[in-house]
């Protein structure tokens, strides 16, 4: 702590003048208030007169155990929803999340780059009893809105957040910001996926047991992920099948028992009439893996029709039409893994490549023209 800081803390805190600036979607917000001493800005004092802290310091305080596994349970909410089903999820994300190996870059990845252009800024004025003055400083989008600048001093201090979202009103531009569960909620977001994976297939099997049951009398369920809500989207495999084939199957699963019931019912013999129209296809290339689409709808929905129309000429787009309700869509990622190629199949065993991922490839790398 520098020599100022010492004197000046000697002092009690009389009061703090806030400026609060926001300038994210929507109109504009500023607030400009003073807050009268609140037994709170004695938190704020002690903060106040710890030695600034490095970077480094603060993230790994972060990713200190205890800290993490005190925030385990918050962090599972945000990710799985205020109601999870699995205790086995919670327990598998709470050990995993609590673990420094991977907490420390991903809390060095909240706190690198550019992240919103919502332009917060606060500046706050801490008046001390004999009329000295501290003025602390941040236009950070980082969570706690870290670092902050105390009188020309960088620190990056998780306790002066902490002591201000204390202070600070509930109407205040920047009270969400300054609190742990800022940093929490996008640790929570962003687990790494080998093992977010593993959690959501837990979490999936439990919300709809009794239709994963159902399919697994049919077919091998592999994994399930979370896609949309209310929504069952699984993996499925079969002996009979391509090794090399999966497919990938999205649910819908309302309110209405006997619906569901009716839409589990025709999934078997759907997915054998698609997998009998690109059986020979997927055989023919072993090194490969593909994956079917299903739907209640079908194998080739609107949306799958939508993304590939607009390279085909009009003859193509209607035959891949006429494939709306027994056609199969398959689809390859490519070697990039940021697209895919994809094929439909129609009826009569015409195949079209609906989606040539070397071309969408291409042209995500060309550079965009000059206007001038």
């Amino acid at each position: 702590m520098s020599l100022l800081l010492a004197t000046v803390l000697a002092a009690a805190i009389d009061h703090i003048h806030v400026e609060e600036h926001w300038r994210g979607y929507g109109e504009p917000a500023d607030r400009i208030y003073t807050i009268a001493r609140t037994p709170a800005m004695n938190q704020l004092a002690v903060a106040l007169e710890r030695s600034a802290q490095s970077r480094d310091q603060a993230i790994a305080e972060f990713a200190d155990p205890v800290w993490l596994r005190s925030h385990a349970g918050e962090a599972f909410a945000v990710q799985s929803g205020p109601s999870s089903c699995s205790e086995d999820a919670r327990r598998l994300f709470e050990d995993r999340f609590s673990d420094p190996g991977w907490a420390m870059a991903a809390i060095d990845a909240q706190f690198s780059g550019y992240r919103f252009d919502d332009h917060p800024c606060a500046v706050i004025e801490v008046v001390f009893e004999d009329g000295r003055q501290l003025r602390l400083v941040s236009v950070s989008q980082y969570p706690l809105m870290l670092p902050w600048t105390v009188s020309c001093e960088e620190t990056w201090s998780p306790e002066i957040p902490r002591a201000l979202a204390e202070v600070l009103p509930a109407e205040s531009l920047i009270r969400q910001r300054l609190s742990d569960a800022n940093l929490v909620s996008w640790l929570g977001l962003e687990g790494p996926s080998e093992w977010m994976a593993d959690v959501e297939n837990l979490e999936e099997r439990c919300k709809y047991k009794d239709a994963v049951a159902a399919l697994a009398t049919e077919f091998n369920v592999r994994h399930l992920y979370n896609s949309s809500p209310e929504t069952l989207s699984a993996h499925l495999g079969r002996v009979d099948f391509p090794r090399n084939l999966v497919i990938d199957v999205h649910i819908e699963m309302t309110s209405d028992p006997a619906e569901v019931a009716k839409r589990l019912a025709v999934v078997k013999p759907r997915i054998d009439a698609y997998v009998t129209l690109v059986r020979e296809f997927v055989m023919k290339h072993p090194d490969d893996e593909f994956e079917l689409w299903y739907t209640n709808e079908g194998s080739v929905t609107e949306d799958s029709l939508s993304i590939g129309s607009l390279d085909q000429d009009e003859a193509t787009v209607a035959k891949a039409r006429g494939a709306r309700v027994k056609g199969a869509l398959l689809a390859r990622n490519t070697l990039s893994g940021n697209t895919r190629d994809e094929w439909i199949f129609t009826p009569e065993g015409e195949v079209i490549l609906w989606q040539d991922g070397a071309k969408v490839d291409a042209d995500l790398a060309a550079p965009e023209p000059d206007d001038h």
